[in-house]
């Protein structure tokens, strides 16, 4: 079932008894097969009736189409060019005929759209499709022209007469009775479908000289929840008996304004702003010469439409007149495209910014980047600078209420030059993560003897390692840079994370380990550092089939010593097959247990410390075993025993040359570890072969694990709350190559890291949840996520700067939500709100065009909030 927008247009203005002047009223519903259509004078039947007829006599099937049936969008440019877009996918070029009369036009169309053509039994490629509008005013039919690209009809009108047109369309109004002047109404029965051209014997169509059609059949009621049910009073233009109650007054919906309406509502119940405008306080500071306003019709309109809301006296109001002035400052909402409420909202208020800027001439003013001498300057000196030179330029009631200021910080990575600047900011546009991450950490602590411990943490999918590694830091007591993640698949290492690498995905088979490292600026010397990983000499896999004869004996055979993967019977089949088996015999050594990090200071970098920690750290992982007793880790402990003797090793530690680390004592040797780097990779080859007798098997890597903790983790891992989306906000982040920073320093634009913090907040916080995230260059993404955000209590004091001017915790409180339903390309905008007028508390209320209705608080916070509107608690203080 779709539902469709009903707009009604008052005026006060207009002559009932004109035919030219007449409201717009879409009303086009299909339900049960009944179909009714508002809209059709005599004139556009008539056509109607010739199509039908004409169609009648062709071979290929003809259809009409509703109006509603193709989107519709138009703007224009200037007072003499009107262009409509129709939105129809995969039409055929050679078939689109547009003709052309001096009141309206008719489109006739093939298209291979499969999921259009689907809505029409009959209907294939060879149909032709018929659209008709007839337009309100007059344009010359032989200037006119139209162009077809993929996903539209572009179809450009010149106007007969130079003005801007008020509405594209002309189209009947109902009367105060919600009953259709009989002549412009067109009945089809319950079997007719208006996709077939033969006319059926049912279906009334008026001949010229009739009065008009019988009266339509009721349609079935639309089942919505209870808070947006409909009441029977829904219009402006509607008489109501019943007392009206001041702050129940709804917005006609003109045709997909919604956005609209509900930023206007949220609007009309921020008091302060609302008391300004209703006071007329406003009227003294009208800038009429103000060229980036509108000289004051915009600040007038939001004033008068703000008295209709608040005076008890309208079930609901059209706000047309500010949507045309909107329209003719902003040519985006021009027309009657759904539009992101965000958007409108921040033209809005930069409109009445400027209509009411107490600065009359504005001074030029030069916001340079800070200097490296700059940076000397205290950040609470340079911040009231830029705020001083911004407030000499902006001086308005949306400045005072409104607007905040934040820290923004720019970290050049080549040359490390610093950019802050303190820039004002009009509303929080802040991240809402799309996937919400449960991710097992193993922590190895330096102390080899102890067991790894696992953490389960809650994070989110965008999120830096370095984050990740913050939550480790805080439970583990030891400092971030101490810390260092790495990756592991089946054994070997995969990625070695530095801070600003993104989280992973990671598959069934994969292990996040964190180990404590350290740092020279710990240890006062410089660091060794070991990536050990574990091998065996002798792969496990054995064949027990000749690799050349194909034979099983009786006795065991024989490996090749080179790669350790065929065997023979005897040194004649390795002979003959060794032409074919040297193509591929080659040492690929076979990965047993977790790989580990081992650091040492340059102190104490001895080949029996390396082996010594090798030993302790592989225990966790790995199972060894001598054939005759299958003791596990019967004697690792003593594998350093007579380590100048590799026969009496379990293990060898070898470079990446495989040349065997080996010291024939324990002083550190420069000849050995001269070779070596800040950050070198060791493996460690058990020496599992025939001589050796030794066999060792993977486990599951042993650790202990807080129980309790975790449970606590996995409750909460549902909720993503308003806090954690303002932590994203505050985080650094390093800029895309399209964001590229150019740096002053280098000459060039750098992908730099930048930091946004808040330094100012104003008394009206304005939070957009950024839920409309691209996909690529193209194509938008909503992102649908709860995200759990507080009535009241909303403490900024984590997000702001340390040296900052907030003095007090700055605590707000939730008075409006604006909500969107839907995906990216449809959907509905509503919005919530509570108020206090005169000293009395106005409670929640729910406000979806022109209905209004009381609401439970519990069902304020839903999925749907993309912008919140909080107020500063008055007991609190902050400079703004």
């Amino acid at each position: 079932m779709v539902k469709k927008e009903c707009f009604e247009k008052e005026s006060e203005d207009i002559n009932t008894n004109s035919n030219e002047t007449l409201s717009l009223h879409f009303d086009n519903v299909s339900q049960n097969g009944q179909i009714l259509l508002n809209g059709f004078n005599d004139h556009s039947i008539e056509q109607l009736n010739l199509n039908l007829n004409h169609t009648e006599c062709e071979d290929d099937e003809q259809i009409v189409l509703e109006q509603s049936r193709i989107k519709l969008d138009y703007y224009e440019k200037g007072n003499d060019d009107l262009t409509v877009c129709l939105y129809t996918k995969s039409v055929l070029n050679e078939s689109v005929i547009v003709d052309f009369e001096e009141t309206a036009f008719n489109v006739k169309f093939h298209t291979n759209d499969l999921k259009f053509l689907s809505s029409f039994p009959s209907a294939s490629s060879n149909t032709t499709f018929i659209w008709t509008l007839e337009l309100k005013y007059a344009i010359k039919p032989e200037e006119c022209s139209f162009k077809v690209n993929t996903v539209k009809i572009e179809i450009y009108l010149k106007k007969k007469e130079s003005f801007k047109w008020d509405q594209l369309a002309i189209v009947k109004p109902k009367n105060v009775n919600g009953i259709e002047p009989k002549s412009s109404v067109y009945t089809v029965g319950a079997d007719f479908n208006l996709q077939s051209t033969k006319t059926p014997s049912n279906v009334w169509i008026p001949a010229t000289g009739e009065v008009g059609p019988p009266p339509a059949p009721p349609l079935p009621p639309i089942t919505k929840p209870k808070f947006l049910e409909k009441p029977k009073e829904i219009c402006s233009w509607m008489q109501s008996s019943v007392p009206l109650g001041v702050g129940y007054t709804g917005l006609d919906n003109l045709g997909n304004t919604c956005f609209m309406n509900s930023v206007i509502q949220c609007l009309s119940n921020t008091e302060e702003l609302r008391d300004y405008f209703m006071s007329n306080h406003f009227k003294d500071d009208i800038n009429e010469n103000n060229p980036l306003g509108t000289g004051g019709s915009m600040a007038i309109s939001f004033a008068v439409l703000l008295k209709h809301l608040w005076s008890g006296q309208h079930l609901s109001y059209s706000p047309s007149k500010l949507k045309s002035l909107m329209g003719e400052k902003i040519s985006q909402f021009s027309g009657f495209a759904q539009q992101d409420a965000q958007e409108y909202m921040a033209f809005l208020l930069d409109s009445l910014h400027e209509d009411v800027n107490r600065i009359k001439i504005k001074p030029y003013i030069v916001n340079s980047q800070s200097s490296d001498d700059e940076l000397q300057i205290p950040d609470e000196e340079l911040a009231n600078d830029f705020w001083k030179k911004y407030r000499m330029r902006n001086d308005s009631v949306v400045v005072d209420l409104f607007q905040g200021q934040y820290k923004s910080k720019l970290v050049c990575p080549v040359c490390t030059k610093v950019s802050i600047t303190f820039d004002p900011f009009l509303y929080l546009s802040i991240p809402v993560p799309k996937t919400l991450l449960l991710l097992s950490v193993y922590f190895f602590s330096t102390d080899s003897s102890k067991k790894p411990t696992k953490f389960l943490v809650k994070i989110h999918s965008e999120s830096k390692v370095k984050k990740l590694v913050q939550m480790i830091a805080v439970r583990t007591n030891v400092a971030v840079s101490n810390l260092q993640l790495i990756q592991v698949s089946n054994g070997t290492i995969e990625h070695y994370f530095l801070p600003e690498n993104t989280i992973p995905k990671l598959d069934a088979k994969d292990m996040l380990l964190m180990f404590e490292v350290l740092r020279k600026d710990s240890e006062g010397e410089d660091i060794c550092e070991f990536v050990v990983q574990q091998r065996l000499k002798v792969p496990q896999q054995t064949s027990n089939i000749c690799s050349q004869c194909k034979c099983n004996p009786d006795g065991k055979l024989k490996r090749c010593t080179q790669c350790y993967r065929s065997s023979y019977c005897n040194q004649n089949c390795q002979k003959k097959d060794w032409n074919e088996h040297k193509k591929t015999c080659h040492y690929q050594p076979e990965p047993v247990g977790c790989p580990f990090l081992i650091t040492l200071p340059r102190s104490k970098c001895t080949v029996k410390n390396l082996n010594q920690l090798s030993s302790e750290y592989s225990k966790h992982s790995v199972d060894v075993f001598h054939p005759e007793s299958r003791t596990p880790n019967g004697d690792i402990d003593n594998c350093m025993e007579n380590t100048t003797s590799n026969s009496s090793r379990k293990f060898v530690l070898r470079n990446l040359s495989r040349d065997v680390i080996a010291d024939s004592d324990d002083i550190p040797s420069e000849i050995f570890f001269g070779d070596f780097q800040e950050k070198s990779y060791v493996t460690m080859e058990w020496m599992n072969n025939d001589k050796e007798s030794l066999i060792v098997e993977s486990k599951d890597l042993d650790h202990s694990y807080d129980i309790l903790e975790a449970e606590k983790v996995q409750n909460e891992v549902v909720d993503i709350s308003l806090e954690e989306c303002l932590q994203m906000f505050t985080e650094p982040e390093v800029l895309t190559p399209q964001e590229a920073w150019y740096c002053p320093r280098c000459k060039e634009h750098r992908e730099a890291s930048k930091q946004l913090t808040l330094w100012r907040l104003p008394q009206i916080l304005v939070v957009q949840l950024k839920r409309f995230a691209f996909k690529n260059l193209i194509f938008r993404d909503k992102i649908d996520k709860f995200i759990n955000f507080p009535l009241s209590g909303l403490d900024l004091s984590d997000y702001c700067c340390g040296n900052s001017l907030i003095q007090e915790k700055p605590v707000y409180d939730l008075y409006g939500v604006i909500n969107h339903y839907g995906g990216m390309y449809g959907g509905h905008y509503t919005a919530f709100a509570k108020t206090s007028l005169n000293g009395k508390q106005i409670d929640w209320r729910v406000f979806d065009d022109c209905r209004v209705n009381d609401m439970d608080e519990d069902y304020v916070v839903t999925k749907n909030a993309y912008i919140l509107f909080y107020r500063l608690r008055e007991d609190k203080n902050c400079s703004f």
